[in-house]
This record gives structure tokens, C-alpha cells and sequence, in this order.
């Protein structure tokens, strides 16, 4: 913020303002010349053109490994009956009833 407040005071906000404006189109022409155009590119058009521009030797385009394929024949239970062979609830003491107490008397 001070330098913007010094710049504008040796400046002049005129100044200043057209500074800033000769900056932009500056920005503006360099972006133009130096940016790809990437309209009508497919995304891995783009991704071989960066890779190459970067000299970068692990591409994206590779194909990832492939896992081999779970077998959906059967659904698959998470907490079955199996899991709760031996475990006894009396009733009321299933969780999320809003009248337990807790072992020391205390309303959980």
C-alpha cells in the first residue's frame, strides 16, 4: 500500500493510473505471444504439447496399471449376523436412546 502512495505522489494519480494501463497492455501483448492456443485442442493434445515444451519424461498419458476386477457376483455385508454371534444387547441398552445413563449414573 506505501508504494502504491509513493509511486502515485512521483507520478501523479494521472500518472499513476496510466502506468498501470501501460502495464497491462504490456501483459496483454506477452500473454498473446507467448501463450498457446489451446481452443479446439483435445486434453491430451495439450498434455503431449506441455510435456514436451517442459521436457518433462513422466507423461500423463501413460496408462496406469490395471487391478484386476472384484467379483460382484455376491453383495458384499458389512456388520452380518456373523459379526454379532456372541454379543448380547438386554433391551434399552442399544446406543442412541436418549434415556440411557451411563455406568455412573449420568445421562450420556
Amino acid at each position: 500500500a506505501s508504494s502504491v502512495l509513493s509511486l502515485a505522489h512521483v507520478l501523479t494519480w494521472g500518472g499513476f493510473f496510466l502506468f498501470l494501463a501501460v502495464l497491462c497492455v504490456g501483459i496483454f501483448f506477452f500473454v498473446y505471444a507467448i501463450v498457446p492456443e489451446t481452443k479446439g485442442r483435445s486434453l491430451e493434445e495439450l498434455t503431449e504439447y506441455f510435456c514436451n515444451v517442459t521436457q518433462d519424461k513422466a507423461s500423463l498419458l501413460e496408462t496406469p496399471p490395471t487391478t484386476p476386477a472384484r467379483d460382484n457376483s455376491a453383495p458384499r455385508v458389512l456388520f452380518g449376523k456373523a459379526d454379532f454371534v456372541g454379543l448380547e444387547l438386554e433391551p434399552g441398552d442399544g446406543a442412541g436412546d436418549a434415556g440411557d445413563a451411563g455406568e455412573d449414573g449420568a445421562k450420556l
